[in-house]
Protein backbone atom coordinates (compact mmCIF):
# COMPACT_ATOMS: atom_id res chain seq x y z
CA UNK A 1 0.00 0.00 0.00
CA UNK A 2 0.98 3.65 -0.22
CA UNK A 3 0.32 5.60 2.95
CA UNK A 4 2.21 8.87 2.46
CA UNK A 5 3.27 11.07 -0.44
CA UNK A 6 4.53 14.58 -1.17
CA UNK A 7 3.40 17.47 -3.34
CA UNK A 8 6.51 19.61 -2.92
CA UNK A 9 5.43 22.01 -5.66
CA UNK A 10 1.77 22.05 -4.62
CA UNK A 11 0.91 20.18 -7.81
CA UNK A 12 1.90 23.13 -9.98
CA UNK A 13 4.28 21.17 -12.24
CA UNK A 14 1.59 18.82 -13.48
CA UNK A 15 -0.99 21.59 -13.63
CA UNK A 16 1.29 23.67 -15.86
CA UNK A 17 1.99 20.68 -18.10
CA UNK A 18 -1.77 20.20 -18.60
CA UNK A 19 -2.40 23.91 -19.07
CA UNK A 20 -4.42 24.26 -15.88
CA UNK A 21 -4.60 27.76 -14.44
CA UNK A 22 -6.63 27.59 -11.24
CA UNK A 23 -5.84 30.10 -8.53
CA UNK A 24 -8.59 28.59 -6.37
CA UNK A 25 -6.46 25.45 -6.09
CA UNK A 26 -3.19 27.22 -5.30
CA UNK A 27 -1.72 25.25 -2.42
CA UNK A 28 1.50 25.43 -0.43
CA UNK A 29 4.22 22.82 -0.70
CA UNK A 30 3.36 19.58 1.10
CA UNK A 31 5.98 17.02 2.07
CA UNK A 32 4.08 14.43 4.11
CA UNK A 33 0.46 14.06 3.01
CA UNK A 34 -1.36 11.46 5.09
CA UNK A 35 -4.77 9.75 4.78
CA UNK A 36 -7.75 11.96 5.68
CA UNK A 37 -5.82 15.07 4.57
CA UNK A 38 -6.53 17.09 1.43
CA UNK A 39 -4.36 16.96 -1.67
CA UNK A 40 -4.39 18.37 -5.18
CA UNK A 41 -6.21 16.08 -7.60
CA UNK A 42 -6.58 16.59 -11.36
CA UNK A 43 -9.72 15.31 -13.07
CA UNK A 44 -11.85 15.89 -16.14
CA UNK A 45 -15.36 16.79 -15.05
CA UNK A 46 -18.19 16.14 -17.48
CA UNK A 47 -19.27 19.77 -17.71
CA UNK A 48 -15.77 21.02 -18.50
CA UNK A 49 -13.80 20.92 -21.74
CA UNK A 50 -10.39 20.63 -20.12
CA UNK A 51 -9.00 19.03 -16.94
CA UNK A 52 -9.17 20.98 -13.71
CA UNK A 53 -7.51 20.82 -10.30
CA UNK A 54 -9.35 20.38 -7.01
CA UNK A 55 -8.59 19.71 -3.37
CA UNK A 56 -10.01 16.33 -2.35
CA UNK A 57 -9.71 14.32 0.84
CA UNK A 58 -7.55 11.19 0.74
CA UNK A 59 -9.67 8.22 1.80
CA UNK A 60 -12.24 6.98 -0.70
CA UNK A 61 -15.87 6.84 0.44
CA UNK A 62 -18.25 5.12 -2.04
CA UNK A 63 -21.44 7.08 -2.65
CA UNK A 64 -23.45 4.37 -0.88
CA UNK A 65 -21.40 4.58 2.34
CA UNK A 66 -23.70 4.88 5.41
CA UNK A 67 -24.02 8.09 7.38
CA UNK A 68 -21.93 8.35 9.47
CA UNK A 69 -19.41 6.38 7.42
CA UNK A 70 -18.36 3.06 8.91
CA UNK A 71 -14.97 1.43 8.57
CA UNK A 72 -11.59 2.85 7.64
CA UNK A 73 -11.32 5.09 4.55
CA UNK A 74 -10.07 3.28 1.46
CA UNK A 75 -6.71 4.90 0.70
CA UNK A 76 -5.61 2.35 -1.94
CA UNK A 77 -7.34 0.34 -4.68
CA UNK A 78 -5.62 -2.72 -6.14
CA UNK A 79 -5.39 -2.50 -9.94
CA UNK A 80 -5.87 -6.27 -10.25
CA UNK A 81 -9.35 -6.15 -8.72
CA UNK A 82 -10.45 -2.54 -9.28
CA UNK A 83 -13.05 -3.56 -11.86
CA UNK A 84 -14.48 -6.25 -9.58
CA UNK A 85 -14.82 -4.49 -6.24
CA UNK A 86 -18.19 -2.72 -5.78
CA UNK A 87 -16.41 0.12 -3.97
CA UNK A 88 -14.27 1.04 -6.99
CA UNK A 89 -15.86 -0.46 -10.11
CA UNK A 90 -18.01 2.51 -11.10
CA UNK A 91 -15.33 5.07 -10.22
CA UNK A 92 -12.76 3.26 -12.36
CA UNK A 93 -15.05 3.61 -15.36
CA UNK A 94 -16.32 7.14 -14.75
CA UNK A 95 -14.11 8.96 -12.22
CA UNK A 96 -10.40 8.41 -12.78
CA UNK A 97 -8.01 11.16 -11.74
CA UNK A 98 -4.33 12.06 -11.51
CA UNK A 99 -2.58 12.87 -8.24
CA UNK A 100 0.53 15.06 -8.73
CA UNK A 101 3.55 14.15 -6.65
CA UNK A 102 7.31 14.37 -6.56
CA UNK A 103 7.59 11.18 -4.52
CA UNK A 104 5.97 8.77 -2.10
CA UNK A 105 7.05 6.98 1.06
CA UNK A 106 7.20 3.30 1.93
CA UNK A 107 8.47 1.42 4.96
CA UNK A 108 10.61 -1.71 5.21
CA UNK A 109 10.88 -3.82 8.33
CA UNK A 110 8.55 -4.72 11.17
CA UNK A 111 7.16 -2.99 14.22
CA UNK A 112 9.19 -0.13 15.63
CA UNK A 113 12.18 -1.05 13.49
CA UNK A 114 10.55 0.03 10.24
CA UNK A 115 12.79 2.18 8.05
CA UNK A 116 10.99 4.75 5.85
CA UNK A 117 12.16 5.41 2.29
CA UNK A 118 11.38 8.21 -0.14
CA UNK A 119 10.80 7.03 -3.71
CA UNK A 120 10.74 9.31 -6.74
CA UNK A 121 12.04 9.87 -10.24
CA UNK A 122 15.76 9.66 -11.03
CA UNK A 123 15.58 13.07 -12.75
CA UNK A 124 13.90 14.67 -9.74
CA UNK A 125 10.83 15.67 -11.74
CA UNK A 126 7.27 15.53 -10.48
CA UNK A 127 4.97 12.84 -11.85
CA UNK A 128 1.36 11.60 -11.67
CA UNK A 129 -0.13 8.73 -9.72
CA UNK A 130 -3.34 7.16 -10.93
CA UNK A 131 -6.37 7.59 -8.70
CA UNK A 132 -10.15 7.37 -8.45
CA UNK A 133 -12.46 9.95 -6.94
CA UNK A 134 -15.98 9.94 -5.55
CA UNK A 135 -18.55 12.37 -4.19
CA UNK A 136 -20.28 11.22 -1.01
CA UNK A 137 -23.55 12.97 -0.20
CA UNK A 138 -24.80 13.19 3.37
CA UNK A 139 -28.55 13.32 4.10
CA UNK A 140 -28.28 17.01 4.95
CA UNK A 141 -27.15 17.55 1.34
CA UNK A 142 -23.52 18.22 2.16
CA UNK A 143 -21.00 16.64 -0.19
CA UNK A 144 -17.54 15.26 0.57
CA UNK A 145 -15.22 14.52 -2.35
CA UNK A 146 -12.60 11.87 -1.73
CA UNK A 147 -9.96 9.95 -3.66
CA UNK A 148 -7.90 6.77 -3.52
CA UNK A 149 -4.59 5.76 -5.09
CA UNK A 150 -4.59 2.82 -7.49
CA UNK A 151 -1.72 0.43 -6.75
CA UNK A 152 0.11 -2.26 -8.69
CA UNK A 153 2.91 -4.78 -8.17
CA UNK A 154 6.20 -3.18 -7.16
CA UNK A 155 8.96 -2.76 -9.74
CA UNK A 156 12.64 -3.59 -9.06
CA UNK A 157 13.23 -0.22 -7.41
CA UNK A 158 10.39 -0.51 -4.91
CA UNK A 159 10.23 -4.30 -4.35
CA UNK A 160 13.11 -4.44 -1.81
CA UNK A 161 11.08 -2.03 0.34
CA UNK A 162 7.46 -3.04 -0.30
CA UNK A 163 5.58 -5.39 -2.61
CA UNK A 164 3.14 -2.73 -3.84
CA UNK A 165 3.53 0.72 -5.38
CA UNK A 166 1.20 3.38 -6.80
CA UNK A 167 0.25 3.18 -10.45
CA UNK A 168 2.38 5.86 -12.12
CA UNK A 169 0.71 7.26 -15.22
CA UNK A 170 3.20 8.21 -17.94
CA UNK A 171 2.65 11.52 -19.70
CA UNK A 172 1.62 9.84 -22.94
CA UNK A 173 -1.25 8.20 -21.05
CA UNK A 174 -2.66 11.27 -19.27
CA UNK A 175 -5.38 11.86 -21.86
CA UNK A 176 -6.53 8.24 -21.81
CA UNK A 177 -6.61 8.07 -18.02
CA UNK A 178 -8.61 11.30 -17.74
CA UNK A 179 -10.97 10.55 -20.64
CA UNK A 180 -14.43 10.07 -19.14
CA UNK A 181 -16.41 10.55 -22.36
CA UNK A 182 -16.33 6.91 -23.38
CA UNK A 183 -15.88 3.63 -21.55
CA UNK A 184 -12.28 2.46 -21.96
CA UNK A 185 -11.87 -1.33 -22.24
CA UNK A 186 -10.00 -2.70 -19.25
CA UNK A 187 -7.63 -4.60 -21.54
CA UNK A 188 -6.48 -1.33 -23.09
CA UNK A 189 -5.49 -0.01 -19.65
CA UNK A 190 -2.98 -2.81 -19.01
CA UNK A 191 0.04 -0.72 -20.06
CA UNK A 192 -1.01 2.11 -17.75
CA UNK A 193 -1.64 -0.17 -14.76
CA UNK A 194 1.67 -2.01 -15.14
CA UNK A 195 4.60 -1.16 -12.83
CA UNK A 196 6.49 1.94 -13.96
CA UNK A 197 10.02 1.30 -15.37
CA UNK A 198 12.35 0.82 -12.42
CA UNK A 199 15.40 2.34 -14.15
CA UNK A 200 13.67 5.72 -14.16
CA UNK A 201 13.20 5.69 -10.37
CA UNK A 202 15.38 5.93 -7.27
CA UNK A 203 14.86 5.67 -3.52
CA UNK A 204 16.71 6.63 -0.36
CA UNK A 205 16.16 6.17 3.39
CA UNK A 206 14.66 9.11 5.28
CA UNK A 207 14.14 10.10 8.89
CA UNK A 208 11.36 8.49 10.90
CA UNK A 209 9.98 12.01 11.33
CA UNK A 210 7.79 11.12 8.37
CA UNK A 211 5.98 8.62 10.60
CA UNK A 212 4.04 11.49 12.14
CA UNK A 213 1.68 13.55 9.93
CA UNK A 214 2.46 16.55 12.14
CA UNK A 215 5.89 16.73 10.49
CA UNK A 216 5.42 18.37 7.11
CA UNK A 217 8.65 19.96 5.92
CA UNK A 218 11.32 19.33 3.31
CA UNK A 219 13.35 17.50 5.95
CA UNK A 220 10.94 14.56 5.56
CA UNK A 221 12.41 13.86 2.12
CA UNK A 222 16.09 14.36 2.98
CA UNK A 223 18.38 11.28 2.82
CA UNK A 224 19.65 9.84 6.09
CA UNK A 225 21.90 6.94 7.03
CA UNK A 226 19.92 3.72 7.04
CA UNK A 227 19.39 2.06 10.43
CA UNK A 228 22.32 -0.33 10.73
CA UNK A 229 20.41 -2.64 13.08
CA UNK A 230 18.03 -3.39 10.23
CA UNK A 231 20.56 -3.83 7.46
CA UNK A 232 23.59 -5.40 9.12
CA UNK A 233 23.32 -8.27 6.62
CA UNK A 234 22.26 -6.09 3.73
CA UNK A 235 24.65 -3.14 3.54
CA UNK A 236 23.78 -2.56 -0.12
CA UNK A 237 20.39 -1.28 1.00
CA UNK A 238 22.10 1.92 2.12
CA UNK A 239 22.10 3.03 -1.53
CA UNK A 240 18.83 1.79 -2.95
CA UNK A 241 18.90 1.97 -6.74
CA UNK A 242 17.27 -0.18 -9.46
CA UNK A 243 20.64 -0.82 -11.13
CA UNK A 244 21.81 -2.61 -7.99
CA UNK A 245 18.67 -4.68 -7.79
CA UNK A 246 19.00 -5.76 -11.41
CA UNK A 247 22.45 -7.15 -10.65
CA UNK A 248 21.17 -9.59 -8.04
Amino acid sequence: MCGRFAQADGGKGLMEHLGIVDTACATPARYNIAPSQQAVVIRHLSQQKTPSASLLRWGFMPHWTPNPPFGAPLINARSETVTEKPSFRDAFIHRRCLIPTNGFYEWRGKGRDKQPFFIGMADGQSFAMGGLWEAWHAPEETSIETFTLVTTQANACVAPIHNRMPVIVAREHYATWLNMEAAVPVCSMAAILAPFPALRMVSHPVSDRVNSPSHDSASCMQPVAVQKSLWENDSAMQTMHPDHENSK
